[in-house]
Parts: C-alpha cells; structure tokens; sequence
C-alpha cells in the first residue's frame, strides 16, 4: 500500500523534498497515514487529501484529514489545554510561594527557641526541643501517651506546669 499527500486545490502530489509534482512516479510515499499527517501539521499544509493506493487492486482510498471543522476543534481543544496548563503553572507558584513562607516561619521559631535555650536554658513552655507545640496534660494530670509535658517541681515537691512568659517579650529585654 501507498500512502501519498495531494493537494486538493492544483491536484499535485507531495513531492520528495516537499515540492509539488505532478506525477505519481516522483511523489513522496509516506509510510503511514500517521506520517503523512505528521508531514501535513510540520508544513502547514491544510488543503490535503490523503490517498491510499493499493499495489494489488485498481482501487484508491481517499480521505481529507484537515477539514475546517477538525481544524477548528482541535484548535479549541488546543487552546483550553493550554488555559488549563497556565492555571496549573499558576496555583504551583502559589503553592511555591505558601511552602517558602512556611520555611522561613519555622526556621524563626527555630532560631527563638534557640535565643530562648541561650538566655535561659530551658525550652519555652509548651515546646518540644524540637520548637513544636507540646499537648496539654489530659484531665487526670497525665502526660497523653508518647507525649511530654514541661513541669516544674515546687519546694513541696508537687509537680505543676512551669509558666514562661511571652517569648516576644523575653526576646526584647535579651
């Protein structure tokens, strides 16, 4: 089987360096339709039939693959993938942008954890030496499983929650 390009407005064929000619013997023979169309949208070609010879029979097959309408959907199609791209390009900036922010948040309470450990050498009251959050006792006074409470022992030798004051504040008279 042949596959070849002719051009519906002259009835020339693709020739073999893109030219036009007007014999069959001198035409281009695609290997596919696939390549033929892929040779059509490399060009710019649009006015095209495809046109499929058989080497055992007298019979064609011929088929316009760019009509206007094709055109103009895949077009359409094209433009909304396209949209869609650029507002997925665009909720990543943001989200970029929202995990940057967040660093530098954690990376502060870092370092006032630390300005914190220097001045007083003791972690702030309800942090973790890893400057997370510590959970609040449960209601019978323990500590909820796997996790620590900062206590202080009184002269009594009762334990109660040590209180801190405000690390901003600490962080201005240091």
């Amino acid at each position: 089987m042949k596959v070849l390009l002719q051009q519906l407005e002259s009835g020339l064929f693709v020739g073999l360096k893109s030219e036009l000619v007007g014999e069959v013997k001198r035409a281009r023979i695609f290997g596919t339709t696939s390549e033929a169309m892929d040779f059509c949208f490399e060009t710019g070609m649009k006015d095209v039939e495809v046109l499929l010879r058989f080497a055992k029979s007298a019979q064609e097959l011929r088929f316009r693959p760019f009509s206007q309408r094709e055109i103009d959907v895949r077009l359409r199609r094209f433009r909304a993938q396209v949209e869609r791209l650029e507002m997925l390009q665009k909720q990543l900036q943001e989200k970029t942008l929202e995990a940057t922010e967040t660093i530098a948040e954690i990376e502060q309470i870092a370092l006032r954890t630390k300005q914190w450990e220097k001045a007083f050498g003791a972690k702030p009251k309800g942090q973790r030496a890893n400057g997370l959050p510590i959970d609040r006792p449960t209601s019978n006074g323990s500590a909820p499983k796997g996790r620590a409470t900062v206590r202080k022992l009184e002269t009594s030798g009762k334990p109660r929650h040590q209180t801190f004051p405000c690390i901003e504040q600490v962080l201005r008279v240091c």
